[in-house]
């Protein structure tokens, strides 16, 4: 017996599964000992290969999708400073209130976008005694009357329209509504020294021919009849022509100023007055001068479209309310704040540029001095006086131009200021304008 146990232990020895010699065995889920699971599970031959070929490889997984670079995500949220939103509301609401009282002509002493000052001397700005009494037994005196020009913005925007959209712009009357811009476009592109030239002899040759038609009058008279009558003319010419001169000393001096007009005189226009304010302007120009300036096309340029880059602005400056209003209610973010200021700002620096153009035509440039030196018509060298002029006033006393520096005759007006340095304060608060918050004062 013990023979033959030991030949069977042998022969299940012989056949033990080759796993169990590294230690392993194989036990699968059914709890049946195979000693070659691969070739039951492939149902391979005795040699433990697949039948028909190799064995096949696992199928290799899928590479993830490339992930996009993720936003970090903030720790922190924005909210509007109401406080600031309604700072900018206001200032833009005085930006567009500027051009808005133009237009109804409040307080243009205020809101103008150019002034023409009245230089006359404190010395000589006496009040005029009307030689009556009143009820107290006080003489009436007149006090004086300022005669300072003040030029509108809506003056050169009407102009622009007319001149680039063909539109028509003039009152109820039919005198035009921009007679600031009428006068001084064509001078300052240089094409309006022929129309003086041409109204010039015009007027020559209608005073020539009145100067006959009164010699052939006065031959034709005769005897006592023509004494009388010379007589009666006279004394009727002489009241009539105290009342018409009367008549425009006052109109004149509401109407134009005592600046440096072509050749200084001053005339009398007919445009009932200039509802916008009116100064003529320069026509008696060097042509030499002005083809040696280089800035006269910018000039003309800044001056025709300026006041449509003005109205451009003004629509910013309307959003920028709009949006400044929402931002104090809700919890709405708004931006933009900084480019609408910013176009706003540059609205405001194409009419200083305008009107700087204009002041030096006013002022006889582009001319060239005695030394040889041109004076352009942008006169850069004028940029603080014609800013400030309007805080100068005028003189004490009557000013020396031999000795004394003369003013400038055509300045900047209070609301030129307001639409340069309106968009300057928006476009600072417009940094302010949103406060961050961190999430953490949840978690208090």
């Amino acid at each position: 017996m013990a023979s033959v146990n030991s030949a069977n232990n042998a022969k299940i020895k012989s056949v033990k599964p080759q796993g169990a010699a590294s230690g392993r065995r194989l036990v699968p889920s059914s709890g049946v000992n195979y000693l070659k699971p691969y070739a039951v599970r492939y149902n391979a031959g005795v040699a433990g290969m697949p039948r028909g070929g190799a064995r096949p490889q696992p199928k290799k997984a899928a590479p993830p999708p490339v992930q996009k670079r993720r936003r970090k995500e903030r720790d922190y949220f924005f909210i509007m400073r109401r406080g600031v939103c309604f700072l900018m509301l206001l200032l833009a609401i005085v930006w567009v209130a500027v051009i808005a009282m133009n237009y109804l002509a409040i307080m243009p002493q205020y809101t103008s976008f150019l002034v023409a000052p009245d230089l006359t001397p404190l010395d000589d700005r006496l009040d005029t005694e009307t030689g009556e009494m009143d009820d107290g037994g006080n003489a009436i005196v007149i006090p004086y009357q300022d005669k300072s020009v003040y030029i509108s913005f809506i003056d050169p925007i009407f102009g622009a329209l007319k001149a680039l959209f063909g539109l028509s712009m003039t009152d109820s009357e039919g005198n035009s509504m921009s007679p600031f811009y009428d006068s001084f476009s064509p001078a300052i592109a240089g094409t309006a020294e022929n129309t003086g030239n041409e109204n010039a002899e015009n007027t020559d040759d209608e005073n020539s021919e009145n100067t006959e038609n009164t010699e052939n009058t006065e031959n034709e008279t005769e005897g006592p009849v023509a004494e009388a009558s010379e007589n009666e003319d006279g004394t009727e010419a002489t009241d009539d022509t105290e009342n018409t001169e009367g008549e425009d000393a006052e109109g004149t001096d509401g109407e134009t100023t005592e600046g440096e007009n072509t050749e200084g005189e001053q005339t009398a226009t007919e445009d009932t007055a200039i509802k916008f304010g009116y100064v003529e302007a320069n026509t008696n120009i060097d042509e030499e001068a002005r083809s040696q300036d280089s800035m006269g096309s910018i000039a003309s340029m800044a001056f025709n479209y300026a006041p449509i880059i003005l109205v451009v602005g003004a629509v910013f400056a309307v959003l920028l309310i709009v949006f400044a209003f929402l931002s104090l209610f809700g919890r709405r973010i708004f931006k933009g704040f900084g480019i609408m200021s910013i176009i706003m700002l540059l609205a405001g620096l194409a009419m200083f540029v305008a009107g700087l153009a204009a002041m030096g035509n006013y002022m006889g440039n582009p001319s060239i001095t005695e030394d040889g030196v041109l004076v352009s018509v942008l006169d850069f060298s004028q940029l603080m006086n014609f800013a400030f002029g309007v805080f100068q006033g005028a003189p004490a006393t009557a000013l020396d131009p031999a000795t004394d520096v003369m003013p400038l005759t055509l300045v900047s007006g209070y609301g030129m200021l307001i639409i340069l340095v309106v968009p300057v304060v928006i476009l600072l608060l417009s940094i302010f304008a949103r406060k961050k918050v961190p999430y953490s004062i949840f978690d208090k």
